[in-house]
């Protein structure tokens, strides 16, 4: 299984016992805090049991299963989206402190002539008029 994050511990048992009989209902901790006293685990299920046997616990919103893999595919595109973000600066930073100012003279340099130009670097090949012309694309305009 993997690694669960903070608050979705119920998330397991609930696809356990939601194709049960059983009435489920998750519910918020902080709607259903204890008095103030002697606080033990037991006590908390008898107040929580309490609670449930009254129908005094506001059941949580729980979205279908089509949204929450929606949500899941929508959280992991924006952490991929962040991370590219964060290599690019990273990339670009090693450029500064190389020396290397590309973007000098490419606005984007993650652009096809960008690309070439870095795998030039990255191959460790000599930087010269000759080997720097055939990775320029068509669509590159001279600075004026």
């Amino acid at each position: 299984m993997s690694k669960l994050k903070d608050g979705s511990y119920w998330l397991p048992l609930f696809n356990i016992f939601s194709e049960s009989d059983l009435v489920l209902v998750l519910a918020n901790p902080q709607h259903i805090k204890n008095v103030p006293g002697r606080k033990t685990d037991m006590k908390d299920a008898e107040w929580i049991a309490q609670l449930g046997h009254c129908e005094l616990i506001e059941p949580s919103y729980i979205p279908s299963s089509e949204v929450m893999q929606l949500r899941l595919l929508t959280r992991r595109m924006r952490s991929y989206k962040q991370r590219q973000t964060q290599v690019k600066n990273e990339i670009h930073n090693l450029l500064q402190q190389a020396n290397i100012k590309l973007t000098s003279y490419l606005s984007y340099i993650f652009s096809k002539t960008g690309q070439a130009l870095l795998k030039l670097f990255i191959d460790g090949e000599t930087i010269n008029v000759e080997s720097v012309i055939p990775c320029i694309q068509k669509r590159v305009k001279a600075s004026s």
